[in-house]
């Protein structure tokens, strides 16, 4: 499944804006995200994050020039994300 154009523009855009204020700052992009607790009252954050989205995540911030990228604290070269189902609090 991939990504709508509004998604990717609003990753490209928040990248964009991190590059902005320093190309230096270190972005450390989570794939390990669960919900907890009230997350269900949020359906953007209700669900687990897929590998596609941490790679254009990933994407977004060398596209933006940022030169520090980390997945789950490794940097994105070594890192490696279990592809693993879409998963929701209601599951």
């Amino acid at each position: 499944m991939r990504l709508d154009a509004t998604q990717l523009r609003v990753r490209a855009r928040v990248m964009a804006l991190v590059a902005s204020v320093s190309r230096e700052i270190c972005v450390n992009v989570l794939s390990q995200y669960r919900p907890v607790h009230e997350a269900e009252r949020f359906p953007v954050v209700a669900r687990t994050v897929r590998g596609e989205e941490v790679a254009e995540a990933v994407d977004a911030a060398r596209a933006a020039g940022l030169g520090s990228i980390l997945v789950d604290g490794r940097p994105w070269e070594n890192a490696q994300v279990a592809a693993s189902p879409q998963r929701t609090l209601l599951e």
